[in-house]
């Protein structure tokens, strides 16, 4: 007898109920992790102390990482031929802050990009004598290798459309046009950080308007507030 004919047979919903518990077994708990149930190794953490993590796509062969360093003093990249290998890659430090000035500050979040046979990064920097005066910068490289050291330069700082704090910088490709995507603190608006979309004139400059397309609605946590300059000790 199905559970439909009981519900029409006019045995109760007490019925019903009881004869499914006893019918359908509680699910057994599966303590497995994602790595065990597909059978994907992981390392965790993939790579110590390293903040802000970004790998790029298979580029002749090799993942390429940089990360923030806790000392948030310079750039690093690694490559391997595996994401795991990333974790004991050997690294390269591309690019120091200077020690006065203008990027002398907090040094964050870079990230790594092949664009048009180059590669280019863009990091978040503070100045030395405001290290959260945050704003975008471009370095650029025509080397085929990102980790060596000799073929980087600055391009410079990235204009926006307010001169504010600006950070977490990514840049994509659709249909033939490069857009850039970024949290700015705009004037008009009440909040520290909103994300905006322009397109680009070139890997380093935009080249139109910025649209919002996210305004945050809730108090940033204390870890952001801390990172922010924004938290009151």
């Amino acid at each position: 007898m199905n559970r439909r004919t009981l519900i029409r047979g006019g045995l109760g919903l007490g019925a019903v109920a009881g004869l499914g518990a006893a019918a359908v077994p509680a699910a057994a708990k599966d303590d497995r992790t994602d790595a065990q149930i597909y059978g994907v190794p992981t390392n965790d953490p993939l790579i110590l102390q390293r903040a802000d993590p970004f790998i790029t796509r298979p580029v002749g062969g090799k993942y390429y990482f940089t990360g923030s360093v806790p000392e948030y003093d310079r750039i690093i990249v690694r490559g391997a031929t595996t994401i795991a290998g990333l974790g004991t890659a050997a690294e390269s430090v591309i690019w120091r802050r200077p020690a006065t000035g203008a990027m002398a500050g907090h040094i964050w979040a870079p990230e790594l990009h092949r664009i048009d046979n180059r590669w280019y990064i863009y990091v978040a920097a503070g100045d030395s004598d405001d290290v959260f005066r945050i704003r975008t910068y471009v370095l650029e490289s025509s080397r085929a290798d990102p980790a060596d050291p000799d073929g980087w330069s600055l391009r410079g700082k990235l204009i926006t459309e307010w001169e504010g704090f600006t950070l977490d910088a990514t840049t994509f490709a659709h249909r033939g046009r490069r857009y850039l995507i970024w949290a700015e603190s705009e004037p008009e608006i009440a909040v520290n950080t909103s994300l905006y979309i322009a397109p680009m004139a070139n890997p380093w400059t935009l080249g139109g308007k910025p649209t919002r397309i996210a305004t945050p609605t809730r108090e940033p946590s204390r870890r952001s507030a801390i990172r922010t300059g924004t938290c009151a000790w």
